[in-house]
């Protein structure tokens, strides 16, 4: 429930159980995803109370709730991935993909082939084709004219994905632990140079520079240096993977 803010060493931290809204509520739910925007906004998937967007100059949560998304008045949207597109802002949840439209605070589905998808991850790369990672589903790519391409790796369960300086996509699939994802071939490449993970399902990718604390680096975290091909540490479960 709630959030963590942990300062950029990862030695700080603060618990915040309770979230503040505009209109002077308070609610407590999980908190699924967080999605940073170039506007220094800040969007919270929630497990059962829609979207949290943030804005430093408000210093309170405005709340997008359930009701606002166009489905049945009776689902339970539970959010887990944002990702900008053009000026609008796309959302992932498990029951589908939405749009919400900025100028005038609107929620429309995206498509109708992704109106049901189980969202995992979206990802915009460098070349502004947005990735979306499912469940079941496989990979989406939906290129910058519109165009949706699915049944990538059909039938996996897509848990993670990044981009790297370089333009590589790294993907986590469930019972495959982590790997290379070639967008020219569609084609996934398992890291073998890490088996005690290669049949674990990896949760989160996230690419890291600095050295980390120490006890972050034997608690916390599974390391590995995709430009060497090595690994640092092995943690407990489940797997978060910092690539460097």
């Amino acid at each position: 429930m709630g959030l963590w803010n942990i300062d950029a060493g990862l030695i700080n931290k603060q618990y915040i159980p309770n979230l503040k809204l505009v209109d002077g509520r308070t609610i407590n739910t999980e908190v699924s995803t967080l999605y940073n925007d170039n506007q220094g906004g800040m969007w919270l998937g929630t497990l059962d109370r829609g979207i949290l967007y943030y804005h430093p100059n408000r210093f309170r949560f405005q709340n997008i709730g359930n009701s606002l998304f166009p489905t049945a008045k009776d689902v339970n949207i539970s959010v887990t991935c944002f990702t900008t597109d053009k000026k609008n802002i796309l959302v992932g949840t498990k029951k589908g993909l939405f749009y919400y439209t900025l100028a005038d605070g609107n929620l429309i589905s995206y498509s109708q082939e992704l109106s049901t998808v189980h969202c995992n991850v979206l990802l915009k790369d460098s070349q502004q084709r947005i990735w979306l990672g499912t469940t079941g589903q496989g990979l989406v790519c939906i290129m910058p004219n519109g165009i949706i391409k699915q049944n990538i790796l059909p039938g996996h369960t897509i848990r993670s994905a990044i981009e790297l300086s370089d333009g590589t996509l790294y993907l986590c699939i469930d019972n495959q632990g982590f790997g290379r994802f070639i967008p020219t071939t569609e084609k996934f490449e398992k890291v073998a140079e890490v088996p005690e993970i290669s049949s674990f399902t990896v949760y989160q990718l996230i690419p890291y520079e600095k050295r980390l604390p120490s006890r972050y680096r034997a608690k916390r975290l599974f390391i590995y240096n995709y430009k060497k091909g090595k690994n640092t540490v092995f943690s407990l479960l489940p797997i978060h993977v910092i690539l460097f």
